[in-house]
């Protein structure tokens, strides 16, 4: 046998090995981190196409539709050791205007592209207290559910030169609710890598002014955002490992 076989051999023999032990650690359930973490993370984020009521026209206006942007967020927390974890989280979230739709006799411009893109958006800053769940599947891998209540400052400005129509930059806060879910890696007991889809939902936005179609005023719009985020997610524990009673052995 040759020295370069029986070299693949024993690299192989030791992969096999310490691949055993790390799924045995895992597998054994009897770790789990209790202690306050730190996580942050970044993607991508949808708003819906929203409504968009005008009841100084009589009317709905029409729809507002966006084009995908970017999020972005960090918490702090802690885990408890079996499962529950506690958190604060910032999260911004950024998005371009694509287009306005108008419902039938809300005008005569019809449906426009909107124009200039660093001019018409809506960004949101969010400040929210969730609560999470992690399934410990015997494995490297997590996956979580959660949900958070909070507040949202919204800021939305509008442009459109082919229809006139114009919203002033004008920022409101308003309550939020959102759920998550996610798959975590740990990469160690401490440090988890994962990727997190979040749903948000923030109160209509209301008391909008602005102007429509060459000019027809109007101070009581109202918006109501709901946004869908895909985002990748690290994190560290910087607490200790917590032991896990093993189940009883069977009778």
């Amino acid at each position: 046998m040759s020295s370069k076989f029986k070299t693949a051999l024993l690299g192989a023999a030791l992969l096999v090995s310490t691949t055993g032990i790390a799924s045995a650690q895992f597998n054994s359930q009897a770790e789990m981190m209790e202690g306050p973490y730190v996580s942050l993370g970044g993607g991508v984020n949808w708003v819906q196409t929203s409504r968009f009521d005008v009841e100084d026209l009589g009317n709905h206006l029409g729809d507002l539709g966006f084009k995908p942007g970017w999020t972005v967020n960090g918490a702090i927390g802690y885990s408890f050791g079996f499962g529950p974890r506690v958190e604060i989280e910032a999260n911004y979230r950024r998005n371009n205007t694509r287009d306005v739709w108008y419902a039938a006799g809300a005008s005569v411009c019809g449906g426009a592209p909107i124009a200039g893109d660093g001019i018409s958006r809506l960004s949101q800053l969010g400040i929210m207290v969730n609560g999470a769940y992690d399934f410990f599947t015997g494995s490297a891998f997590v996956p979580y559910v959660g949900a958070g209540v909070g507040g949202v400052r919204s800021t939305i400005h509008v442009h459109d030169h082919f229809s006139c129509m114009e919203v002033p930059e004008q920022s409101q806060w308003r309550l939020a609710v959102q759920a998550f879910g996610g798959v975590d890696f740990h990469v160690s007991q401490a440090l988890r890598l994962g990727v997190r889809y979040t749903f948000m939902h923030t109160n209509d936005l209301d008391g909008l002014t602005g102007s429509e179609c060459c000019p027809i005023s109007f101070s009581e719009g109202r918006l109501d955002p709901n946004n869908h985020a895909i985002t990748a997610q690290i994190s560290y524990n910087f607490g200790a490992p917590r032991r896990i009673a093993p189940p009883p052995a069977p009778v």
